[in-house]
């Protein structure tokens, strides 16, 4: 028991990702700092509000704000002038890639930062359009027969999973529910397999994956909505 809990701690930790920004980027703004500031706060207390805090540690910038552990989001936010020679506002963004992404274009539509899109081939304009609407109705299920299958449906036409995280995080799910299954049908590399023998170390086993998929699930479902709801728009693939 003590080591089967102590590989399902493990599991959890590792999914649970890094810590810091999977990636980051910055735009010059057309604002001075105080105002982009005001314009900030406004945005966030209608995209996530009361999900985001404001960081005293700001790395040299004016002022900065991070997503809080209830925001269906991952952002950290840091603005400020680059020297007082250069009295230009820099709009710092990290978080996970797909987030960044998604964040760009909010901030694009919402004119805080000037915004030259890097996917647009030459000089042919990108075309817009809104996102249509998710339901936990289906990707919960889908999560819990197979958190591969989770991750699909919250990747399909959402801006908020990028190619790479979502193969990434299907082959993770992929790869560890065969991994549990071979290890817990062993009785955690005490016996021989016998899937019939050990079925409960097995059900027990992949109920972790699927518990921490039906919170990422949830997350970027709620996020994708929240897109929705304030009528963003994003290149067409």
């Amino acid at each position: 028991m003590g080591f089967s809990l102590r590989a399902a701690f493990l599991v959890l930790v590792l999914m649970a990702g890094p810590l810091g920004a999977d990636t980051f980027r910055s735009y010059e703004s057309p604002d001075t700092p105080e105002v982009l500031r005001w314009k900030l706060v406004a945005l966030l207390d209608r995209l996530d509000r009361n999900n985001y805090g404001y960081e005293p540690e700001t790395l040299g910038f004016s002022y900065a704000y991070y997503n809080l552990f209830s925001s269906p989001f991952s952002y950290n936010l840091y603005a400020g002038t680059v020297s007082a020679k250069q009295p230009v506002t820099v709009l710092r963004l990290e978080g996970n890639t797909g987030d960044v992404y998604t964040l760009s274009h909010v901030f694009r539509q919402e004119k805080l930062v000037q915004f030259e899109d890097p996917t647009a081939p030459g000089d042919q304009q990108m075309r817009y359009a809104p996102l249509d609407e998710k339901y936990h109705s289906i990707g919960q299920p889908l999560n819990w027969v197979a958190p591969w299958l989770g991750v699909l449906h919250s990747s399909y036409n959402s801006p908020r999973l990028t190619s790479g995280q979502t193969v990434f995080r299907f082959s993770m799910y992929l790869g560890l529910d065969a991994v549990l299954v071979w290890a817990a049908g062993r009785n955690w590399f005490r016996d021989k397999w016998d899937g019939q023998k050990y079925a409960g170390n097995i059900a027990a086993a992949l109920f972790v994956p699927r518990l921490v998929g039906a919170v990422q699930s949830f997350n970027q479902v709620r996020g994708h909505n929240r897109l929705v709801e304030m009528k963003y728009t994003f290149p067409v693939q």
